[in-house]
């Protein structure tokens, strides 16, 4: 568990700045994508596996 900190990106965004220690037992690097979900207990990020990004790439192509 570690507490981190919302920073201001520009007038829309915020960053959520996480400890080197942590994003390196996550194995995250600059540039990966983040899954962000919502739990009865608050939110989880996780790093998504390779059928997230199948389905991320369909969803993107299909125009409906």
């Amino acid at each position: 568990m570690a507490i981190v900190r919302l920073t201001q990106i520009d007038e829309d965004s915020l960053a959520l700045i996480l400890p080197d220690e942590m994003l390196a037992r996550a194995n995250w690097k600059v540039g990966d994508t983040v899954l962000l979900t919502e739990s009865a207990g608050g939110f989880l990020l996780s790093k998504p596996d390779s059928t997230f990004h199948l389905l991320l790439e369909s969803d993107m192509r299909d125009p409906d």
